[in-house]
């Protein structure tokens, strides 16, 4: 109980007023709300509901779990296209999909951590690989093709950027 205790920090407060400080986190703020608004338009398109999720909402709670999340000494959070499309591939209706996902990774990293240190990253790999796959399916290439070589090629240098680079790199070189 100690040990897991002694995991959390409480932010340094001496540096609020340093300039480096301020500009990494607007940065981290700026990045990850970019990747949660994509992410959330990617998510609307696969929902076989055509729902439109609030973005106004996601990006608030994105705050509140960031700030909350800096004040404990951890990472910042974002929505992420793997996980939400994994949900709904794997017949996820509602919230409560999303809130269960949680609450399963939060029970796994507390009850097996040891465990979890043993997965291969490979094999999370692969797992990331086959659910990024099954986003892109090779039939929107040739609809894009299809819609003239202006569209065609930035959709594969986005594409191509995403799978090999990361999300934003590969958004903003398919912008170029």
């Amino acid at each position: 109980y100690q040990e897991f205790l002694g995991q959390f920090r409480f932010p340094d407060f001496s540096l609020i007023l340093n300039r480096d400080v301020w500009i990494s986190a607007v940065t981290i703020g700026v990045v990850a709300s970019i990747e949660t608004l994509l992410s959330i338009e990617a998510v609307d398109k696969l929902d076989p509901y055509k729902r439109v999720t609030p973005t106004n909402r996601e990006l608030f709670a994105q705050g509140v779990g960031n700030m909350t999340a800096g004040l404990i000494g951890g990472m910042p959070v974002t929505s992420v296209i793997v996980r939400s499309s994994a949900n709904i591939q794997s017949g996820g209706r509602s919230k409560l999909s999303a809130i269960l996902h949680g609450l399963f990774i939060l029970v796994a990293v507390l009850a097996f951590p040891g465990l979890l240190r043993e997965v291969p990253l490979a094999s999370l790999a692969a797992v990331l690989l086959i659910v990024g796959y099954k986003l892109i399916k090779p039939s929107q290439f040739k609809e894009m093709w299809h819609q003239g070589f202006m569209r065609f090629l930035p959709f594969t240098i986005t594409a191509v950027g995403v799978a090999f680079i990361d999300l934003l790199t590969g958004v903003g070189l398919g912008m170029a």
